[in-house]
């Protein structure tokens, strides 16, 4: 039987494996059990995975390597240099389901919390959270190795929270006082219209009536993940600011 890479596997072989628990979807390291009826188990895994084709698609091969302190490292603990060749985890579907590892590229910038990787055939780039990554060839360049610094709360919240990409709506409202502009959050979801149900569950139906939208207009607009868990608990819209991703003005957290 083959990994995702098309590399022969068997018992004993250390591998990365997209573990799916409920809701939970994570890139985990073990080894190999036993694979009997196309059915690959693991050592310190209670699930399993199905072979399509002959072939695993939530199974990379890898060797068990050791990070360096500070080192960066990928999803499975293993250290990133700049060349190394990746894999990321593919798209999750429905927050519950994913179909496998998709080709990633070379690494070619590493941050905190982030890999950059270019694909050598079509030239794209892309950004990947350091936890949907894993390292299937090593470029033999030193790992990067991050200084030990203590991180602001906006810097420790971001590391953890996506800021760029579209991931939720944010329903607000806007009252014009001249010369002053107020701007209300009513309510997030994650879609438009989830966030406008929201608002009218808190606020009541009020909100779509004639006078009260002349008054204090209702607004949409995308946001990231970072906005999305800030803007739950704030009231204006002063902490955040507007930026565009592939084409899609997005609002970002922008304030402590």
């Amino acid at each position: 039987m083959k990994d995702f890479r098309g590399l022969e596997i068997s018992v004993g072989d250390c591998v990365g494996f997209i573990c799916i628990e409920g809701y939970d979807i994570n890139i985990i390291k073990d080894r190999i059990r036993s694979i009997e009826n196309r059915r690959a188990c693991f050592e310190n895994s209670s699930t399993s995975t199905l072979a399509m084709e002959g072939r695993f698609n939530k199974i990379v091969k890898i060797e068990d390597r050791k990070a360096p302190k500070n080192a960066a490292t990928d999803a499975v603990g293993q250290p990133v240099s700049l060349g190394d060749k990746v894999v990321f985890k593919g798209k999750v579907v429905l927050g519950t389901s994913c179909r496998g590892f998709v080709n990633g590229g070379e690494v070619t910038k590493i941050t905190q919390s982030y890999i950059y990787t270019r694909d050598p055939e079509t030239g794209t780039e892309t950004k990947r959270k350091s936890s949907n990554v894993v390292v299937v060839e090593f470029s033999g360049n030193e790992p990067v190795v991050f200084l030990q610094k203590k991180l602001s709360s906006k810097e420790a919240f971001l590391a953890k929270h996506d800021n760029s990409k579209p991931y939720g709506w944010v329903c607000y409202s806007v009252t014009v006082c001249p010369p002053m502009v107020h701007t209300n959050v009513l309510s997030v979801g994650m879609t438009k219209e989830e966030a406008e149900a929201n608002a009218v569950k808190k606020y009541g139906e009020s909100i779509h009536c004639a006078t009260a939208n002349e008054m204090c207009p209702i607004y949409y607009e995308m946001v990231t993940e970072a906005a999305y868990i800030k803007l739950k608990t704030a009231k204006t819209l002063k902490r955040f600011s507007s930026d565009e991703s592939d084409g899609v003005e997005v609002l970002c957290y922008d304030e402590d």
